[in-house]
């Protein structure tokens, strides 16, 4: 578990970040077309990776001491946009750099209708109420179709079953308590469950890479022991 520090030659921009993974796959991960890292890949894309450095900071025990380092030496070196290329303060309780804010706020306000709009649209439904008569067809059109004893009765039919079965639910639960491990740390927890505990990743996700329905959640991927 490592905090690194990477560095552009350029404009001395740096970005903090935090792995459970090996510096040269996190290395690698940054510089794929699928990273999440938005503002250090795309730098990395637009200077090229020849133009920046990579650093191990420090080397941890804990995922606490993780998160708590990351916000720890993104503030010490001041790397949060638009200083430098980090989005959030890091760690669990990730707050948005101003310039992220920023943008959010200016994507939802597009997103408002304008008056121009609204007073348009009022007007196009000026006229639509509906006749005595039109009520009325509307009205006898609806009778009839109360769902009669026989139709609940179907659907009822049609629904029993659907429950798990004892033996689907036994299938479920003994899945959850396999023991399985981190195939990039090689640590091994003693369920599903102990490891979305302890990593604070969701129960499902791990799951669904489990089952070979995910490749992968952060760069970590799981198998049963």
């Amino acid at each position: 578990m490592i905090i690194y520090k990477i560095t552009n030659l350029i404009n001395s921009k740096s970005y903090v970040g935090q792995t459970i993974c090996s510096l040269e796959n996190r290395w690698a991960q940054h510089n794929s077309k699928s990273s999440r890292c938005r503002a250090i890949s795309n730098a990395l894309r637009k200077y090229g990776k020849e133009k920046f450095t990579i650093e191990i900071l420090v080397i941890c025990n804990s995922l606490k001491e993780l998160n708590e380092q990351e916000s720890i030496f993104i503030k010490k070196f001041n790397t949060l946009a638009p200083n430098g290329y980090n989005l959030t303060s890091g760690g669990e309780g990730k707050t948005f750099s101003e310039e992220s804010r920023s943008k959010i706020s200016n994507a939802k306000k597009g997103k408002a209708y304008s008056e121009q709009f609204k007073k348009m649209r009022s007007e196009s439904q000026t006229g639509k109420n509906h006749s005595d008569d039109t009520k009325k067809k509307m009205s006898d059109s609806a009778v009839g179709k109360l769902k009669t004893d026989s139709h609940r009765a179907n659907i009822s039919k049609s629904k029993t079953g659907i429950s798990l079965s004892a033996e689907h639910r036994e299938s479920i639960r003994m899945t959850l308590q396999k023991p399985i491990k981190c195939d990039q740390t090689a640590q091994v927890f003693d369920s599903a469950s102990a490891a979305a505990k302890e990593l604070k990743i969701g129960k499902s996700t791990i799951i669904k890479i489990l089952k070979k329905r995910r490749p992968s959640f952060k760069g970590l991927s799981f198998s049963y022991c």
